[in-house]
């Protein structure tokens, strides 16, 4: 992982009320992109799906996930999405409470290759999930879209895109 010093944030976003967190125009002079939250969705749940997206309506994404709670593991895997999914972000009837999300997005300005994701999170009630993805698309990434998968994200979750320098 890359030091402290190679993060510079673009942008960051605190909904005010609930709705989804889009980045748009992102600079394509990083190497790789790190979206960093701290969310809850309005899913009447315990907790809901976050949905990753880089090309709004195409179905170009596949993802495997690995979920634990400390006492059973299970995994998950999908293809032709509309987005990477990851799960455990709190829900509404958790309360006040917030889920960490890290994504890290490889290479996202090569005009070459596919786009991988690593996705981590986690939620209140000690469960964390990780996924890989990946988006079957040589396009350079120049937007970032996260939403609820089954809810709005709320009020007073924040999101911040950084972008990492070259070593």
């Amino acid at each position: 992982m890359a030091s402290a010093s190679t993060y510079v944030p673009i942008a960051s976003v605190t909904l005010t009320s609930n709705g989804t967190v889009s980045f748009s125009s992102i600079p394509q002079t990083y190497t790789d992109l790190v979206v960093v939250g701290s969310l809850r969705t309005a899913y009447a749940a315990t907790s809901d799906s976050i949905a990753l997206d880089f090309t709004y309506g195409a179905t170009e994404y596949s993802y495997t996930m690995l979920r634990g709670d400390g006492a059973s593991a299970t995994s998950t895997r999908a293809t032709n999405q509309y987005a990477i999914y990851s799960s455990l972000v709190p829900a509404a009837n958790q309360g006040a409470a917030f889920g960490t999300y890290i994504a890290h997005i490889f290479n996202y300005a090569n005009t070459t290759t596919y786009k991988t994701a690593l996705v981590r999170t986690n939620d209140a009630n000690g469960q964390t999930s990780a996924v890989v993805g990946l988006r079957r698309n040589t396009a350079a990434i120049n937007y970032v879209e996260i939403a609820g998968g089954n809810g709005a994200i709320v009020a007073g979750s924040t999101v911040t895109l950084y972008g990492i320098l070259a070593a």
